[in-house]
């Protein structure tokens, strides 16, 4: 009897000991995994005005860094460039950071990996009298670089925001509650209602991947209360396919009503530019019907307001008075209806969206036009 219990507990200690063993390596795997064996340092940045204090990436595709103005003038920020084997990550500009003070960035584009990689930083900046003044250093991480450089065919001065669905890399029907921004992850848009968020299209636009939005309203939305959306010059593209378009219906547009200047509208199936609900003009007679067909609209504001459907100039309209602009968003796929508390919901996909943050010239609006309509096989 006392040897049968003395085999049972020498069993019993094999058994779980073993056991404990087994778990305390796949401990040891998942944490060696996490701490990925990488300590993430900044180098470089020698007598620097603007230095990365500080900075860190994860495993959600993300960098935050922290930027420091190390001299007495305020710095306004140009360009802001990561590289790494032949890839470049640029972040976009109009950034000011005060004298002897930091702030915080972060923008998708940095994936995490197993192994350590050094990135090269380079910062362009104006200060004082000085423009295009550079700082450069080192970041050594985990994490890589991937390439969201905006194609060359595209101007690249001012370019705000850019949104392209073929880059979503999730499947078909997947719901998307954000839109990374391919100039700027502080863009990014984001849902604001789960019941409202768009679907993946795998054959949205021409066999192409795009973002669908049905009548519910859904929606989503830039951040608030950015500078540069109370510009009066800009200039904005879509590409977009329309399931209906006897209605009123929003491409992109200010979320707040009383203020529409930043708006690729349809209205009865009539390109819409109206840029104030309390007086601003309306459309006129004459624009191009826009069909169900996928098409690429765009803006440009400027001292005129300039409507083209598919390339070609629609209507355009004098600025008289100045712009009355609201700190909103930019919404994609709805808008508030002035006074109603409805929304004015797009029925159809968006392929890709380009937002400018100045008055684009005719050949630099040619350019982008032969360039959408090439890639979406828009003819």
């Amino acid at each position: 009897m006392v040897n049968l219990k003395a085999q049972s507990a020498i069993e019993y200690l094999m058994t779980y000991g073993w056991m404990l063993l087994v778990v305390a390596v796949i401990g040891g795997a998942i944490l060696s995994f996490g701490e990925v064996g990488c300590p993430e340092t900044v180098s470089g940045f020698a007598g620097d005005s603007v230095t990365v204090d500080d900075f860190g990436s994860t495993s959600t595709d993300k960098i935050q860094f922290e930027l420091k103005n190390n001299g007495g003038d305020e710095v306004n920020l140009k360009e802001i460039r990561f590289t790494q084997n032949g890839k470049t990550l640029e972040i976009g500009s109009s950034r000011k950071i005060e004298s002897f003070e930091s702030e915080v960035f972060s923008t998708d584009g940095l994936v995490e990996t197993s192994s350590c990689n050094n990135v090269e930083v380079q910062i362009v900046y104006d200060v004082g009298a000085l423009e295009g003044v550079g700082s450069t250093g080192t970041l050594t991480t985990s994490g890589k670089v991937l390439d969201l450089t905006p194609d060359t065919a595209l101007p690249e001065n001012d370019l705000q925001m850019r949104f392209d669905a073929q880059t979503i890399g999730y499947t078909d029907g997947k719901e998307i509650d954000k839109w990374i921004d391919l100039t700027n992850g502080q863009n990014n848009a984001t849902g604001i209602d789960d019941s409202r968020l768009p679907e993946v299209n795998s054959d949205g636009i021409n066999g192409y991947q795009a973002l669908k939005f049905e009548p519910g309203p859904e929606d989503i939305l830039t951040m608030s209360d950015k500078p540069y959306l109370k510009s009066r010059n800009h200039t904005i593209f879509a590409v977009v396919r329309f399931n209906d378009v006897s209605g009123r219906t929003a491409v992109t547009s200010k979320y707040e009503p009383g203020s529409r200047i930043n708006t690729l509208q349809v209205e009865d199936n009539k390109t819409w530019l109206n840029w104030n609900d309390n007086g601003g003009w309306k459309n006129v007679n004459g624009s191009e019907n826009v069909s169900t067909d996928p098409a690429m609209l765009s803006t440009r504001v400027g001292d005129n307001i300039t409507g083209y459907v598919g390339g070609n100039k629609d209507v355009t309209r004098n600025i008289v008075d100045p712009l009355s602009l609201n700190s909103g968003p930019v919404s994609f796929g709805a808008v508030k209806c002035p006074g109603c508390g409805d929304y004015w919901e797009l029925d159809g996909n968006i392929g890709e969206i380009i937002y400018y943050n100045r008055t684009l010239s005719d050949s630099e609006m040619d350019g982008v036009h032969s360039y959408l309509s090439e890639k979406w096989d828009l003819n």
